[in-house]
């Protein structure tokens, strides 16, 4: 892929070497899935896990310093997109979609929670599942109507979504756990008392 760009002002030199690597691995390892359309999910899955055995999900993820949570490099993460789309459409799915999925456990779950799920993920071994997009909302975040209201030791769920990625393929080892983020849980943290 054509990594002029990178000589834009807002790239540093470490962004630039983090883009030479990606581009370099996913030409290697992504060239035999740029046909592919994903129609099974069966490519999405094998593009996740080599990212996981490439330790490129890691960079997906807020690093931890000293018990202190640091920001996600989104440039790290919008160059990886950029240049797994270049490879495949498919490979941008397999890297976003579970990205989107683990984000908001990785930024307001609990630090149970997210020492129990956040290694899974970057090992491959945890697919989450997305679900946004609704008939009349699109993937407008502040348009959706679905709603969660606590029953009990349960949540009852009730709307209608377009699609959820990787529902079929999750490999989220606990059935019975949903999550809803709603305007009124941000900034609250997340825990597994509270998503069961």
């Amino acid at each position: 892929m054509d990594l002029d760009h990178l000589a834009w002002p807002f790239f540093d030199s470490a962004c630039v070497e983090f883009a030479e690597g990606f581009d370099r691995w996913a030409s290697a390892e992504l060239g035999k899935f740029e046909q592919n359309e994903g129609g099974d999910g069966v490519a999405a899955r094998q593009i996740f896990e080599r990212l996981a055995n490439g330790d490129w999900l890691r960079a997906t993820l807020p690093t931890q310093t000293s018990g202190r949570q640091e920001r996600i490099g989104l440039r790290h993460v919008s160059l990886m997109r950029e240049i797994a789309a270049y490879s495949s459409a498919i490979a941008d799915v397999a890297l976003s979609e579970p990205w989107l999925g683990i984000l908001p456990i990785a930024l307001y779950g609990s630090p149970d929670l997210r020492d129990e799920l956040l290694p899974r993920y970057i090992a491959g071994r945890l697919l989450p599942a997305f679900a946004l997009s609704e008939p009349d909302a699109g993937s407008d975040a502040a348009a959706i109507t679905t709603t969660a209201r606590r029953d009990g030791d349960h949540y009852v769920i009730n709307g209608r979504k377009t699609w959820t990625s990787n529902c079929g393929l999750a490999a989220f080892n606990y059935p019975h756990l949903q999550l809803l983020l709603s305007a009124s849980s941000r900034g609250k943290n997340l825990n597994r008392k509270n998503l069961l």
